[in-house]
């Protein structure tokens, strides 16, 4: 997740730095990164062995969706400082905090748990 954010904070470096929510192709970029990222490490899961392909990426893509409601480019660079200062560890911590994906990743499970 932190090359994640990494990656988005270069990418989100053009941007105008306001507490702003992500739109447009930044709010995109970063749905379609954190998707990806999302999808390699469910996937990867051994509980998600018998979980078909489309309920892990509708999964993951309303989490993705979900997260980048919350984020703002202020947030990334922040969360980057983060990073830079402290380690990849309490940037992870500070942004599963800061963005609820705790909330995110259960508000999308329901619909793709086995019944």
């Amino acid at each position: 997740m932190i090359k994640l954010i990494v990656s988005m904070a270069f990418a989100l470096g053009v941007s105008t730095l306001c507490a702003q929510p992500l739109s447009g192709i930044d709010r995109q970029g970063f749905a379609e990164a954190t998707a990806r990222q999302c999808y390699t490490i469910q996937r990867g899961g051994a509980l998600n062995k018998p979980l078909p392909d489309a309920a892990i990426k509708g999964y993951c893509e309303c989490y993705a969706s979900k997260v980048a409601d919350r984020v703002t480019v202020q947030d990334l660079h922040e969360l980057f400082r983060i990073g830079q200062a402290s380690g990849a560890t309490t940037a992870q911590q500070e942004f599963g905090r800061r963005f609820d994906v705790i909330g995110a990743a259960l508000q999308c499970s329901a619909p793709y748990l086995p019944k």
